[in-house]
């Protein structure tokens, strides 16, 4: 009976996003036809699948992509949307006692500016040296008689310190090209300005192969 009079809810609630995060959860992790299915059973979001689809990105965006401590002490893990705005989106909103009057002017919002950018910086070192080394070690196999992980049409990063980060191609491999040794030591990679040959330690496997 609920399905074909279901409840008249607003988008911009945290009521609504909750319920939201309930279904998506429910319904195990389906995308936003499934968690919108579930949901239209009861509820009648407004702009409801700009809305779910919107929650569902920030829970993708806040999957941690390097290692998990134990220890609270330790270093949060970096997601993809720290390197988007400098947190995570599913995080907690920090609770206030009270509200405080804003000092907004020029000088202040030169050095939130800046320090924005440090952060920024950081998380971007951290995924250099955590998450890109992470993949290198997995892919690489510097050992006799292991087999190079990497595979026609993966589709990898390619690093290039000459340009900023946004600006490191991405391509797919079109061949392995072994060494002396029989291992692979290079790859050839079709890229949006054309086929180029790299050593596989510049090239960083995506793992968002089909």
């Amino acid at each position: 009976m609920r399905a074909k009079h279901p409840w008249l809810l607003p988008s911009n609630d945290k009521f609504v996003k909750l319920l939201i995060l309930d279904a998506h959860f429910k319904m195990g992790h389906l995308g936003v036809e499934g968690t919108l299915t579930h949901l239209r059973e009861q509820f009648w979001i407004i702009k409801g699948r700009q809305f779910v689809k919107k929650e569902i990105e920030a829970i993708v965006n806040s999957r941690p992509i390097t290692y998990l401590y134990n220890e609270p002490s330790e270093p949060s893990p970096l997601t993809p949307s720290h390197f988007l705005i400098g947190n995570r989106l599913a995080s907690l909103p920090v609770i206030q006692s009270k509200i405080e009057k804003l000092n907004v002017n020029r000088d202040s919002l030169t050095k939130r500016i800046k320090y924005q950018q440090t952060i920024l910086n950081h998380f971007w070192n951290r995924w250099r040296k955590e998450y890109l080394l992470n993949f290198r070690s997995a892919y690489i196999s510097p050992q006799p008689g292991k087999i190079c992980s990497f595979k026609v049409n993966d589709v990898v990063l390619i690093n290039d310190e000459r340009y900023p980060r946004n600006m490191w191609m991405i391509g797919r491999i079109l061949e392995l090209c072994p060494g002396r040794d029989g291992q692979v030591r290079s790859l050839l990679i079709k890229t949006p300005k054309g086929n180029i040959k790299r050593s596989v330690q510049l090239v960083c496997n995506l793992e968002i192969n089909p």
